[in-house]
């Protein structure tokens, strides 16, 4: 999407709002626009055959598509907005090499959904791209799913404050996370990305306990050893992650007794991380 057309979609009486949100996005829709283009040609059949093996994600995702990038189509968006009363916004598209933006595509669809399905019932050739109830549901679930990995990628995504220390914690809060998708309480969809989403913290959970984690969480203000306390890190545990800092801290950081000359700023540096650990 150009500059241009962000103007034409914000040039009628009600202009549209863009937000900083968005305008983050807005940089990554050329290549999404032609990502979609060669998803709706590999994946599935022209959706004017009225044969189509497309899921609930591609039906969306070529939808939002489509409005993109037909300004008749924008126009209508809007005038669908307007009339349930809705504030017009721009639809998002995700990209594979942008973060989360799934999510903010899945969660600005589900916002805008009536007025999504009023413009694809209004046109003819898009009907094929409806979403059931059911279907709209299920998109729900998925923005529920993701927001708490959305949440702890802007927590570390901080330039102003330490985020080493919470590396930890952010495993531990998106296992839990991931454990209230239970059998019974979720539907097989659900519950198939919640396990795959295991499997992915698994393959990197064990990283966590490197040193370079392990000296930022002792290292820090906020957590030390009292954390690994709170959340019920086993003794042993911490027993090992202190010895392995300490010896460390002793193999390159001590200050030697048969030192003549110390620097005095130096030494003070040392002392406050030592009494840290």
């Amino acid at each position: 999407m150009s500059k241009n057309d962000v103007v034409l979609i914000n040039s009628d009486e009600s202009a549209d709002e863009v937000d900083d949100e968005e305008i983050n996005i807005l940089e990554s829709d050329k290549c999404s626009t032609s990502e979609s283009e060669s998803i709706s040609e590999g994946e599935h059949e022209d959706i004017e055959t009225g044969e189509t093996s497309m899921s609930i994600y591609y039906r969306l995702r070529l939808g939002i598509s489509k409005i993109k990038k037909s300004l008749l189509l924008r126009g209508k968006f809007r005038e669908a907005c307007h009339s349930l009363k809705l504030k017009p916004k721009i639809l998002f598209l995700d990209v594979k090499t942008r973060w989360n933006s799934t999510y903010l595509m899945l969660k600005r669809a589900f916002e805008y959904r009536k007025a999504f399905d009023l413009l694809i019932r209004d046109c003819k050739f898009l009907r094929k791209l409806l979403l059931s109830k059911a279907e709209w549901c299920l998109i729900a679930d998925m923005v529920t799913f993701l927001q708490p990995f959305y949440n702890v990628t802007l927590q570390l995504s901080k330039s102003k404050s330490p985020s080493m220390a919470l590396t930890a914690a952010v495993y531990i809060a998106l296992y839990e996370h991931l454990e209230s998708f239970k059998k019974g309480k979720v539907g097989a969809d659900m519950l198939n990305a919640a396990e795959a989403a295991c499997d992915k913290l698994n393959k990197y959970y064990p990283d966590s306990d490197g040193l370079v984690y392990i000296m930022g969480l002792l290292c820090d203000p906020r957590c030390k050893l009292q954390w690994y306390r709170i959340v019920g890190i086993s003794k042993q545990v911490i027993s090992q992650n202190k010895q392995a800092a300490l010896s460390y801290w002793n193999e390159y950081y001590n200050v030697f007794e048969d030192e003549t000359v110390v620097d005095e700023t130096t030494s003070s540096s040392n002392n406050l991380i030592a009494a840290q650990i």
